[in-house]
């Protein structure tokens, strides 16, 4: 049904909400998002939905209506009131009849009275909660202002409106009052009039609307004719003359422009229909003319009119206010004296010919509003000749249309009103005073904002110094460069700085004043991303120094606002590379240009570290924002090239030194490696470029977190899989860049011992088959050791190293300490990556002999205890023994190892390491009937003949 009402644009935005809506009813039937409303949603709300679904399929309901109620519907369902509410107030619009008098106004009454408790609503609620918790519950507020006053549209099934916090019955009166003002029945028929010219609009053929105000309707009369009988039938009859106007003298016709004789005949006919009270009518000026006399009249201040009546009949006619009859009443009021009303004025405006818009008072253009609505309405030519026919501006009207042409950036127009001698002379300047230089700086077209500074450049030499001296002065810790920065644009601080200059050119300002003159929040602006301000002011600095008009330290200070290590920080974090980018290659033009050196304090605003000793990177790094993390470790890598920052500084930043920690940590945590990566990409530049060593690269990545930690024990015990996955890549990366050799990556990969904890100096191997009591980490970290294996990363006697993993206090292997005090889940865990290796021959069989009874290779002498079998029989570890021995018989049947490689398990080089030595000194009789039974299996699978066995059998015996 989408598709059939609405444009595919529309169509697809409904269809999405849809499809939210069915997701959310997917998840255990809508539970999980409905709660409590689950009643409702499958009672009423379905109910609802069924007679939404009868409606929207009725042709005999205007399109256009059951277009704006299904679009309506899907505006609500990613909001909360699709538990319910959604669908039955769609259902309640849906079974209002559309057509009628009555029915149109009812839903101008809703939108009006939704208006006013929206403006109510976030009014109340601006300092009681957040903004965003005002906008998620502003429809249900809007909703409690409708069920409290008897709204339409009011909705008792949304029980979330029904809280405290939503109604202050102390604010009644106030509430009472907007609504009144809100709903007043003037007001109400203009919005119908709307209502009826949308629907007018609608009816007619594509190209009718498009038709200019002076367009001639002869030829397409009979469309119109059509259009308005349909209108009139499904609102109520209005007269053409409402419409459109006629030119007798050419018999030709053109659309009214003034909406108020249309409104008066909607106000008219509730009236009649008593849909609301009569409204009070004010005769303003009764006059004559040659063809009778006419009444200039209002409604409640509004719906202006004219009723002319002729001298020969006693007819009379209702026709748009003109220019001619208000300025007549104008005469009258200068009389008595008194004002016109502005929205009379307003009417003239919106309802009178161009032509003869050109012949408006200078008195009566008082409003902005009015004034931006006036020179829309008219063109060049006739602004031309109003500037003529005026030629002497009162300043508040000169101000006035100065500051609407800026606005519109209409410089072809702004250019002769400021070449009027009255603009010229002190007497307009000292009364625009700062105005005139606010609207200046407001101004957004290139050429407009030339004019406006030659103009000013101008107008300053016509200035007493005592005023030129207090425009530019400090007023309340603001200077005009600082208002100008204020404003974010590049135009306002030209405006700014150019007046500053003419003043030190006047010596009106004098050199020792500058530096206060210049003060202002550069680093705020670069924070909020304001480069064309910034920009704009940087020519100037460059002058005041060579000039000397400020020193190297002031300049200092200006830049970096007074804190060290500090200055780039508001970029960085907020992400405004472009702004940082352009600063960065500022401060090196000026040291290039030997205009700042590290003695004036260059380095405060680069590379300092802050107060608490921390980098800036490293609050860059927790905000996420990689871009300009990027552009700064690119400049300093560029820096350090040319010798402007010491090596010291370069590890700072690209450390990304913290308080307490590193920011690596939170690099490696974050989910979007962008940041990631531009750290490892100028870490690998720097290193390639020996800007540092890989010493330091290893330094930077052996850190520890807050609690003393290394990296890598850290993140391998991390509920998700990307932190750890983020820091082998990393490895890899840096390998791969020739920043870390291979012996430094294996370093990292076996990772130290926890520095706050000199008792545990054991490596991950042994941590987690130690202290772990759930296999999932140390899956985790072997098999990214195994994809490092497969990429060629790690060559097979590395990875065998890292398996086995000896510790710095003993000279065990992991899996040897393992036997002694490990956890059986990570035992296990081990076992079966030892038996994936073997599938996968990623070892050799004598190294994974190694591996699982713990011998270490190229070790030289055997160590006494050095074998994990030895120490299970020792310690009488019956459930470690059986693991063991059965995963060397799996290994063996899946080829990976060979006969003679079993066979050294139990009759190892070693005598002292012997495991059935062992065993028959320790005579556990568990262990010596599984060896036994071992014997005997490996002679049955061919790994022992029976020479062999007999003989082993015969040492237990």
């Amino acid at each position: 049904m989408a598709r059939k009402l609405c444009l595919p644009q529309e169509a697809e935005r409904i269809s999405d909400a849809l499809n939210v809506f069915r997701d959310r009813l997917n998840d255990r039937w809508g539970e999980s998002y409905v709660t409590d409303n689950m009643p409702l949603l499958f009672g009423e709300g379905k109910r609802a939905m069924d007679r939404i679904c009868q409606r929207l399929e009725q042709e005999e309901l205007p399109e256009d209506f059951r277009k704006a109620q299904l679009q309506e519907m899907a505006a609500l369902l990613d909001k909360c009131l699709s538990t319910g509410p959604a669908f039955i107030q769609t259902a309640q619009a849906l079974d209002t009849a559309p057509d009628g008098l009555r029915s149109a106004m009812l839903r101008v009454i809703q939108n009006r009275g939704d208006t006013v408790c929206r403006e109510v609503y976030q009014l109340e609620q601006r300092y009681y909660e957040t903004e965003a918790w005002r906008l998620d519950m502003e429809v249900h507020g809007v909703n409690r202002l409708r069920l409290e006053y008897r709204l339409p549209g009011a909705d008792r099934s949304d029980i979330h409106s029904l809280g405290p916090k939503l109604f202050f019955p102390q604010h009644e009166p106030h509430h009472v009052a907007e609504l009144r003002r809100g709903l007043q029945p003037t007001e109400v028929a203009e919005d119908l009039a709307d209502v009826y010219w949308g629907r007018l609009q609608a009816l007619l053929p594509p190209h009718v609307p498009g038709l200019g105000s002076g367009a001639d309707l002869n030829d397409v009369m009979p469309d119109i004719q059509a259009a308005v009988a349909r209108v009139n039938k499904a609102i109520t009859p209005v007269s053409m003359t409402s419409l459109m106007v006629a030119d007798e003298s050419s018999g030709s016709y053109r659309w009214q422009t003034d909406a108020s004789c249309l409104a008066l005949e909607l106000l008219k006919a509730l009236e009649t229909e008593r849909l609301v009270m009569p409204q009070a009518r004010e005769t303003l000026l009764t006059a004559t003319s040659r063809d009778g006399t006419w009444q200039l009249k209002s409604v409640q201040g509004r719906l202006f009119h004219v009723v002319e009546r002729p001298s020969g009949p006693s007819q009379t006619f209702l026709v748009p206010v003109r220019l001619d009859h208000v300025l007549a009443l104008d005469q009258q009021l200068k009389r008595e004296p008194q004002a016109l009303p502005a929205a009379l004025v307003w009417t003239v405006i919106r309802g009178e010919s161009r032509e003869r818009l050109r012949h408006i008072p200078e008195h009566w253009l008082t409003d902005r509003r009015q004034v931006l609505e006036w020179l829309r309405r008219i063109d060049r030519d006739d602004w031309l000749q109003w500037l003529q026919a005026t030629p002497h501006l009162r300043p508040d009207t000169a101000l006035t249309l100065a500051d609407a042409l800026t606005s519109r950036g209409s410089s072809d127009w702004l250019e002769p009103l400021l070449a009027k001698p009255s603009l010229g002379g002190p007497r307009w300047l000292q009364e625009a005073d700062a105005k005139l230089l606010t609207m200046a700086m407001s101004a957004t077209d290139p050429r407009t904002q030339r004019i406006w500074l030659s103009y000013l450049r101008s107008a300053f030499e016509h200035l007493p110094p005592d005023q030129v001296h207090a425009l530019l002065s400090p007023r309340r810790g603001l200077n005009l460069v600082f208002a100008a920065m204020m404003e974010g644009r590049g135009h306002p601080v030209s405006v700014a700085v150019s007046l500053l200059k003419a003043g030190l050119t006047r010596g009106i300002v004098s050199v020792k004043e500058v530096p206060a003159q210049v003060d202002c929040p550069f680093q705020a602006a670069m924070e909020h991303g304001h480069l064309e301000a910034i920009q704009a002011l940087a020519p100037f600095l460059i002058d005041a120094l060579q000039h000397s008009w400020i020193s190297r330290r002031d300049l200092v200070a200006l830049l970096g606002g007074n804190r060290p290590g500090e200055a780039c920080e508001g970029a960085m974090v907020q992400g405004q590379g472009e702004c940082l980018r352009w600063y960065l290659d500022f401060v090196h033009t000026l040291h290039r240009r030997d205009l700042l050196s590290v003695e004036d304090g260059l380095l405060d605003l680069i590379t300092q570290p802050r107060s608490n000793g921390s980098a800036v990177t490293y609050d860059t790094v927790l905000q996420g924002q990689a871009v300009t993390l990027g552009v700064y470790l690119d400049w300093l890598l560029r820096a350090a090239r040319d010798k402007l920052i010491s090596q010291g500084h370069l590890l700072l930043q690209l450390g990304c030194e913290g308080p307490h920690e590193s920011g690596l940590v939170h690099l490696l945590e974050d989910k979007n490696t962008a940041c990631l990566n531009a750290w490892c990409d100028a870490v690998s530049s720097a290193t390639l470029e020996d800007l540092i060593e890989r010493r330091d690269v290893e330094r930077m990545l052996t850190d520890r977190n807050l609690a003393g930690v290394p990296l890598l024990h850290a993140l391998v015990r991390k509920p998700l899989a990307g932190p750890l996955r983020n820091w082998m890549h990393t490895l890899t990366e840096l390998h791969h860049a020739q920043a870390l050799d291979l012996s430094q990556l294996t370093r990292l990969l076996r990772s130290g011992p926890p520095a706050r904890d000199p008792d545990s100096c054991l490596p991950i191997m042994h941590d987690l088959l130690l202290k772990e009591v759930h296999p999932t980490p140390f899956r985790a970290y072997i098999r990214h050791l195994t994809h490092l294996h497969q990429r060629r990363v790690l060559p097979s006697d590395v990875l065998e190293a890292l398996l086995c993993s000896c510790g710095a206090k003993t000279p065990f292997p992991a899996i040897v300490s393992a036997t002694y005090r490990g956890k059986p889940a990570p035992v296990d865990a081990f076992l079966d990556v030892l038996i994936k290796l073997g599938r996968e021959r990623r070892l050799s069989s004598a190294a994974l002999i190694r591996v699982l009874d713990g011998r270490v290779a190229d070790a030289g002498p055997p160590r006494p205890g050095s074998s994990a079998l030895l120490v299970a029989i020792q310690q009488k570890k019956g459930a470690m023994l059986t693991r063991l021995i059965n995963t060397s018989l799996t290994l063996y049947q899946l080829g990976a190892i060979t006969a003679q490689d079993w066979l050294t398990l139990l009759q190892p080089q070693n005598p002292t390491n012997s495991p059935l030595t062992a065993l028959l000194r320790v005579r556990d009789p568990a262990a010596l009937a599984f060896i036994h039974n071992t014997i005997i299996t490996a002679n049955g699978l061919q790994i022992l003949s029976w020479e062999q066995a007999k003989s082993l059998l015969a040492r237990l015996a």
